[in-house]
């Protein structure tokens, strides 16, 4: 079949994307969009569901690539990927965008591509595209905000997915990093004694650390970096002056870029490998702490049911506390065990508030990565409690 008008078009236009990967994705939107007009939502989802799993793949993909291998990618999309790889196009869904009645394709797609762009709404999306700009390459910098540049110049790197290894290396820099200022205030305190020898300082640091998110749910990768600081200081102001200044083991700086910042918390870019990583880092007071640990580990399901088992018994639940709707008591909590049993909750693990719900048959890959990143003891834990069900190919849902 040869191309012709809209299709022709949507072909000739993906080209503009440096990453295969992107056009790829871009590709699978409008088979997304596509079905979904046409009312066949099982199959759309098929192809949504697999955008996220390519988007944060570390590599591009090649006709070596073993697609099937990843979750949420079948037979079908593993076919359409090798086809546009081989020849440049999918017929399937070059015929598919002839029949269809969308409208403006391209502008369509090159919007979806800026809006994309860290930094980057509808406003500014449009406004660029009506200045002829249809590509990263065509944005001028010097026309961009300072978050807008930085999105922008890390594009293909924020797109990526973190490997857990990699944030394995990042709190080790940066925990080494809070632990000599740990020992300098407690040798200040307590001058060189027993109990620092033996490490005592690390029993109430001054300041303490967290990384929360997917990555405490023990996720074999994550989309940025979330860590959360405590401190014992009586004010807040020169704790990210201090962990700012964090230098990489090469020598350079561990933190690159700076997004946003207040007081109590921070968003920028850090690198790790070579790699420019999202790292948001909030302060918190040590009352606090708990429940913001809570909140930042989600999942985002998990908290939902948290808030409303608050709501049944009159409190607000966020991350800084649980507070009664009337009296505004306060709930003191010094650790999640604390709030889980307040509210008449079983204590749920990290692990278990992820929001997994898989059919074995389907996607067995990412039930097993998870379970490759517990301690063998929480492994025979929930193989043993969900082996039954696995065996029969029925729904897991770990919340």
């Amino acid at each position: 079949m040869a191309l012709t008008g809209r299709s022709k078009e949507f072909f000739e236009q993906i080209k503009a994307f440096q990453s295969i990967n992107d056009r790829i994705c871009e590709i699978l939107r409008q088979f997304y969009k596509i079905r979904s007009q046409n009312g066949h939502e099982y199959s759309a989802r098929a192809y949504q569901n697999a955008i996220p799993v390519i988007e944060g793949l570390p590599d591009e993909i090649t006709l070596e690539t073993n697609l099937q291998i990843l979750p949420g990618i079948g037979k079908k999309i593993s076919l359409i990927v090798r086809e546009y790889l081989e020849t440049g196009i999918v017929q399937e869904l070059a015929k598919s965008i002839e029949e269809s009645n969308q409208e403006d394709l391209s502008k369509e797609i090159v919007l979806t591509h800026f809006l994309d762009i860290y930094g980057v709404g509808p406003k500014t999306a449009n406004k660029w595209y009506l200045l002829g700009y249809r590509c990263l390459n065509d944005i001028p910098l010097d026309k961009c905000t300072r978050n807008q540049t930085i999105g922008v110049k890390y594009y293909h790197d924020l797109k990526k997915r973190i490997p857990r290894e990699e944030i394995d290396q990042f709190k080790e820099i940066l925990q080494s990093w809070l632990d000599q200022a740990n020992q300098f205030y407690w040798k200040q305190e307590h001058g060189l004694t027993k109990d620092y020898h033996q490490n005592r300082w690390k029993d109430n640091p001054y300041i303490g650390m967290i990384i929360c998110g997917s990555y405490r749910r023990k996720y074999p990768d994550s989309g940025d970096i979330d860590v959360l600081i405590s401190h014992r200081f009586e004010s807040d102001e020169k704790i990210f002056d201090y962990i700012l200044r964090c230098p990489h083991p090469d020598g350079m700086p561990l933190f690159t870029d700076q997004l946003s910042r207040s007081w109590t918390s921070y968003g920028g870019i850090c690198s790790i490998v070579g790699i420019a990583r999202r790292v948001d880092i909030k302060i918190f007071a040590s009352s606090d702490f708990p429940y913001a640990i809570l909140y930042f580990t989600g999942s985002k399901e998990h908290n939902i049911m948290m808030r409303n088992e608050a709501i049944k018994k009159g409190y607000l639940l966020n991350e800084k506390g649980l507070i009664h709707r009337e009296t505004g008591e306060r709930i003191k909590a010094k650790t999640e065990k604390d709030i889980f049993k307040f509210l008449d909750l079983k204590y749920k693990k990290p692990l278990e508030r992820n929001n997994l719900i898989v059919k074995k048959i389907e996607q067995p890959e990412r039930i097993e990565l998870v379970i490759e990143a517990m301690t063998e003891e929480e492994k025979l834990a929930i193989i043993e409690e969900k082996k039954a069900e696995w065996m029969n190919q029925v729904y897991v849902n770990f919340l």
